[in-house]
């Protein structure tokens, strides 16, 4: 086999393959051409036996499924971490500080509140009757609603003044 000018076997080849993957790879997220590396290296034991190329295709699909399917999620979850990433769209508001602008029902839990100059629908996630001013903090997001808490109050010590002897 030839490739570029270059007579090589063909198991060689799909090592030559394998490696341009592995080298793309460090430039694009994902691990997905890693995973067609895996495959092309399977390939190329598949060849190195003497088997048909009908078997190397077959050698190919099946090792970078199994990558996908396997080493894939593991990379991914060990290498591309969530804690790095930074907060978009309305994730920003979970844990922010909101103000209430219309007091909460007692008997829906909603009301609404402002976050950043930005009003919004809100919900409490204790059904408490929040009143208009009061503090909270939002926990999640659904939609266009942000299901709110209680500020809990700051902890108050109760230890008595010591006793001068």
């Amino acid at each position: 086999m030839s490739l570029f000018g270059i007579n090589m076997e063909v198991w060689s080849a799909w090592l030559t393959f394998a490696i341009i993957l592995l080298i793309a790879e460090v430039v694009t997220p994902g691990f997905v051409l890693a995973c067609f590396s895996v495959g092309c290296v399977a390939a190329a034991a598949v060849s190195y036996f003497g088997l048909a190329w009908t078997w190397q295709i077959c050698a190919f699909g099946a090792a970078s499924v199994l990558a996908f399917v396997v080493v894939r999620p593991f990379m991914t979850r060990h290498f591309l971490k969530p804690s790095n990433a930074v907060p978009t769209n309305t994730d920003w508001l979970i844990g922010q500080t909101a103000t209430v602008t219309v007091a909460f029902d007692p008997n829906t839990g909603e009301g609404r509140v402002k976050v950043r100059g930005e009003d919004w629908r809100g919900v409490a996630l204790d059904n408490c009757p929040y009143a208009r001013g009061s503090k909270v903090i939002v926990r999640r997001v659904d939609g266009t609603r942000l299901l709110v808490e209680a500020v809990p109050e700051p902890a108050t010590q109760n230890n008595p003044p010591a006793q001068e002897a």
